[in-house]
């Protein structure tokens, strides 16, 4: 017993030294888990520039916590856009401070963070402090992307050619440009592409493009076949360019009167089936573009007008022949 209390004496001898809320706070008050998760900064900026700094704090605090968080400009010497805030529970915490570049070559920063805990203010922590650095720049690179290589495309009517990926690069000024990329692109002479719109979400071609930061434009395109469709009589409905698949419908009439030279009344074709990429049985159909497609019309001749007149000639001659007949006898018995 006189061991433990030799033991217990120093600890006895700490706690009444201390005022009442620290001891109770060194009981019963867990210290939080606060620490800086992840940074988003640009890579450049033009001197001068506003730009964005976007920070995540990771935590878990039993009890409501008062923190502190702001960015050390070591160009400037003094922190930048400081925040307080409060953390209770277990979550994330997305931070967005301000700033603006100065006139030096590259901004070295960073990133602060401490929290309120017994009394004071904890930031010694390798969690709570993290570095990062922004090169100042004259100019931005605009980048373009296209679905083929070799492409010609223009930014302020100035033209520039894709390389073997499909991609242009090149270092503008801050400010407004007028973009421009084909509205067609022939792959063969029965495929192509056709301009849709760009990753952005703009239709417009050519377009404005407001470049304040590096900027990525991709300009996309939907490929298209070619129907082609085929008759040796008569006129066709359907030729031409159809996104890939999409339903294209083609037609010929049902019967085709041809003019001939040898007989009263014309020849008359019916249309049979489609061949080709159509096995289709009646005159107007339907087929699916999932590639270039040709369809070709098979007509059949209708004899019935030719045995007709070849019945009536028969007919015109054999009354000839009696009409002739008749009229010789009738001589003889003169």
């Amino acid at each position: 017993m006189k061991n433990k209390l030799v033991i217990l004496f120093p600890l006895l001898l700490f706690i009444a030294s201390r005022p009442l809320g620290t001891v109770q706070a060194i009981i019963t008050e867990p210290e939080p888990m606060i620490e800086i998760d992840e940074i988003l900064f640009p890579e450049r900026v033009l001197q001068g520039q506003n730009f964005e700094v976007n920070l995540s704090v990771v935590y878990s605090c039993e009890k409501r916590t008062m923190c502190n968080i702001g960015i050390y400009d070591y160009n400037l010497e003094k922190t930048m856009d400081p925040r307080m805030f409060y953390l209770e529970g277990n979550g994330t915490e997305f931070i967005m401070l301000s700033l603006q570049a100065s006139s030096e070559k590259q901004l070295v920063f960073e990133a602060l963070l401490r929290y309120w805990y017994l009394n004071g203010w904890v930031h010694q922590k390798e969690s709570l402090r993290r570095p990062f650095s922004i090169n100042v720049t004259d100019s931005f690179q605009l980048t373009l992307l296209m679905p083929t290589p070799n492409t010609v495309i223009k930014i302020d009517n100035e033209e520039m050619e894709t390389d073997h990926l499909g991609i242009v690069k090149t270092r503008v000024k801050p400010g407004k440009y007028l973009v421009e990329v084909p509205q067609k692109i022939n792959l063969t002479y029965n495929t192509r592409l056709s301009f849709i719109g760009w990753n952005d979400g703009s239709k417009s071609n050519p377009r404005l493009t407001y470049v304040q930061h590096n900027t990525n434009l991709s300009a996309e395109y939907e490929k298209e076949y070619y129907l082609n469709v085929n008759s040796s009589l008569g006129s066709t409905q359907g030729n031409g360019w159809y996104s890939t698949g999409s339903f294209a419908t083609f037609s010929v009439p049902d019967l085709i009167y041809v003019p001939s030279i040898i007989q009263i009344i014309p020849d008359k074709y019916s249309f049979i089936k489609w061949t080709r990429d159509s096995d289709a049985t009646t005159s107007i159909s339907k087929i699916a573009m999932t590639s270039p497609k040709t369809v070709e019309a098979n007509w059949q001749l209708d004899e019935t007008p030719r045995i007709l007149i070849l019945l009536s000639t028969i007919i015109i001659l054999f009354d000839l022949a009696i009409l002739g007949y008749l009229a010789k006898r009738r001589r003889k018995n003169d």
